[in-house]
């Protein structure tokens, strides 16, 4: 069932004509994900994504929209496409020392499966088409047979990628032949062993894994960092060091140069097998500094930056205009960490995957008062979202009253969200979980045993974020908000590079971090980073690991449905993270270079899809 909301999360027309020109059908990947890429004109920036349907088990997609190659002439206004974005929490040029976040910076490769530029629907890349076996365990994929790796000169390599190439890059992705992987545990929890991935001729692979995987789209595409390297490469350069120094990929641009907290630079590939950009160059710099990214931009050093939203007035001011993404990027919340006192140790005694030190669990403290749900609801109920949305997003936010599962699903309860939104909505048309209350909030506090407060909370705070730069000011007002109940705070301020290095795996009780979680991660996706058994669980709740336990056995779409229903009626009675809002990301650019720039940013950087972003011309 879908649900119509105010924020405009209906099906257009757009949509509904989509599903009638083609057949995209895949298996659910994040519960809001349509069932056919785009083949027309974007929808409105203002417009809200809609649910999909629950697919069948044996897609049969269509090819992904391409466009003709730039013309020769005229030439652009500036050849070279400039960005100045934060850095990124990993710089690197492989992929499998990457995040996701990190991987959207990567643009010299190319995945099995595409995301649409701006319904984020999945559709053929690399592979061609791909079936299920009805357990959902067995996937097979059968590739393009025609796609080169590409030099750093832009031109066809010796290497030409076949099924060995693929099952080369999965492999990597869970340690097999590297020990740097970035996050091996992930992996393998939802992408199988190394004898899952399976060649079956040069151009088909297959993924025979010990779970059930209705999700396996989500893992293939370029929202995550699943790119394909070249086995043919890394073994002539001598391995992993060889392949870092020289990185090579099948996607629309070579990576000519990566400069440590300066810049990525790359070079278009003429005549691309997918499409060949209109922009000649593309150069990412990284600047932490949301005011000298402003400055970038007026003086002409860049061409799109992201600003915060209270400065957007003075870029355009200047003559700059607002890029808004398509669909809302993620969900921006704050994440409550704390442990089991054991948290390396499965329930058999087992380590976990990436098991840390054994023994008694850094930060695991019993007496924190943020293990009380009391304490989290007062905490919830003394912070005004609607005046966050008003001051620091200009109201254009979408309530979140449910973390991981977003108003707009089939996976969403009215009853989850009883109290009046913005505009007087209740439930999926924009209503929230617990409402503004401060002496509600003292009330429970005092319940909990805290008549006054008097305990401090350590808010951890990325200072860089792309998608909301805003979040220091946000953190500060929350700030306020809790001093009004007798809760002081404590920032700790991060850049993007820190936050996997040390937010995830700090040892400190009575903290929480901001975070801004993927719009497409269905809660049986997401449960895998929450989880204990990985080793850096947020969560010491058996009933986390329970659910996506049975998500990986569960085979019946409507059955995982309904299993999720019920986990959420969990997540909501225990009150387990602090949502904020569903956000849109913005900056601004240069329309003196650029035409435009409205494209599906999901929680990344606004580095995504610059082969389609079309230059003013001369």
């Amino acid at each position: 069932m879908y649900r119509i909301s105010k924020y405009g999360l209906r099906l257009s027309a757009l949509l509904l004509s989509l599903a009638l020109a083609m057949t995209l059908v895949i298996a659910a990947c994040g519960g809001d994900d349509d069932d056919a890429p785009a083949a027309t004109a974007a929808p409105a920036p203002t417009a809200a994504p809609t649910a999909a349907p629950a697919p069948t088990m044996a897609p049969t997609p269509t090819a992904m929209p391409t466009t003709a190659a730039p013309p020769a002439e005229p030439e652009p206004v500036s050849p070279r496409l400039i960005l100045a974005v934060p850095p990124p929490s990993q710089e690197v040029g492989v992929i499998h020392l990457a995040n996701n976040l990190t991987n959207s910076f990567l643009v010299h490769y190319d995945h099995l499966i595409a995301s649409d530029p701006q319904t984020a629907a999945y559709g053929p890349q690399i592979a061609t088409e791909w079936d299920t076996s009805p357990n959902g365990k067995v996937w097979t994929f059968k590739l393009r047979d025609d796609v080169p790796f590409y030099g750093k000169d832009g031109n066809p390599s010796d290497y030409h990628l076949t099924s060995e190439d693929v099952v080369f890059s999965f492999n990597l992705l869970i340690g097999v032949g590297t020990e740097k992987a970035i996050n091996p545990a992930n992996w393998e929890g939802y992408a199988g062993r190394e004898d899952a991935h399976k060649t079956n001729g040069d151009f088909e692979v297959i993924f025979d894994m010990h779970v059930v995987q209705l999700d396996l789209l989500t893992f293939m595409s370029d929202e995550v960092e699943s790119g394909i390297s070249s086995k043919g490469h890394w073994d002539a350069v001598g391995g992993e060091d060889g392949y870092n120094d020289n990185p090579i990929g099948s996607g629309p641009f070579a990576l000519q140069e990566l400069n440590q907290g300066v810049n990525y630079l790359f070079d278009r590939v003429e005549n691309h097998w997918r499409h060949t950009p209109f922009f000649h160059q593309l150069e990412m710099k990284m600047i932490p500094e949301s005011s000298t990214r402003l400055a970038s931009l007026i003086t002409e050093e860049s061409h799109l930056a992201v600003v915060p939203r209270d400065i957007h007035d003075q870029a355009t001011e200047a003559g700059m205009a607002i890029y808004r993404a398509s669909i809302p990027g993620g969900h921006f919340n704050m994440r409550l960490p704390w442990y089991k006192p054991q948290n390396y140790v499965k329930p058999d005694g087992s380590k976990a995957y990436s098991a840390g030190p054994e023994g008694p669990t850094k930060g695991y403290d019993p007496e924190d008062p943020l293990r009380d749900t009391k304490v989290r609801r007062a905490l919830i109920m003394a912070m005004d979202r609607n005046e966050i949305n008003d001051v620091f997003f200009q109201g254009r936010a979408i309530p979140n009253p449910m973390d991981y599962f977003p108003p707009w699903s089939d996976i969403f309860k009215d009853d989850w969200a009883p109290f009046p939104g913005p505009d007087g909505a209740t439930g999926a048309a924009g209503g929230w979980d617990h409402p503004h209350d401060i002496e509600g909030a003292k009330a429970l506090l005092a319940d909990a045993g805290w008549p006054d407060g008097g305990f401090t909370v350590t808010i951890h705070v990325p200072n860089n974020h792309s998608l909301v730069p805003e979040m220091p000011d946000v953190a500060e007002q929350i700030g306020v908000y809790w001093s009004e109940i007798g809760v002081d705070t404590e920032f700790v301020s991060l850049t993007n590079q820190q936050v996997f290095a040390t937010a995830w795996t700090r040892e400190k009780s009575q903290a929480v971090y901001m975070n801004v979680s993927p719009k497409s991660a269905h809660p049986c996706v997401a449960m895998v980073f929450n989880r204990y058994e990985s080793g850096r669980g947020f969560f010491d709740y058996d009933e986390v690991s329970e659910y996506k336990n049975r998500c990986d056995q569960q085979e019946d779409h409507e059955e995982r449905r309904q299993l999720t229903l019920d986990f959420g009626d969990w997540w909501y009675e225990r009150t387990v993270n602090f949502p904020i809002l569903w956000v849109f990301q913005e900056g601004a650019y240069n329309p003196g270079v650029l035409e435009d720039y409205s494209v599906n940013l999901l929680h990344h950087a606004p580095v995504r899809y610059h082969e389609f972003t079309k230059p003013v011309y001369q």
